[in-house]
């Protein structure tokens, strides 16, 4: 399992952002949350095999919303999930 923390910038507040993520990384099969962060970026952190998540990057990166960018770190492990979900 691989783990990514993705922060993503632009206007994705208040576009559905969190809910198509969210809709998105549970078709994929992958556990984790996205949440809205006060700064107007919106975080996303998840796990599961490489190439889902790669996938999961490239749905960030395509929105709803203008994405600016997503910046990612990426990890061979991380926090044990268990479940996708928008967390508030």
């Amino acid at each position: 399992m691989a783990f990514v923390k993705a922060i993503v910038h632009g206007m994705v507040q208040g576009v559905g952002y969190r809910y198509v993520t969210r809709n998105t990384a549970q078709r994929l099969g992958v556990k984790g949350f996205v949440r809205n962060l006060d700064d107007g970026t919106v975080e996303v952190q998840a796990v599961g095999d490489l190439p889902v998540l790669q996938r999961l990057v490239e749905a960030l990166e395509r929105g709803p919303g203008y994405v600016a960018r997503v910046d990612c770190e990426w990890a061979e492990t991380g926090p044990d999930f268990m479940d996708f979900r928008i967390m508030f």
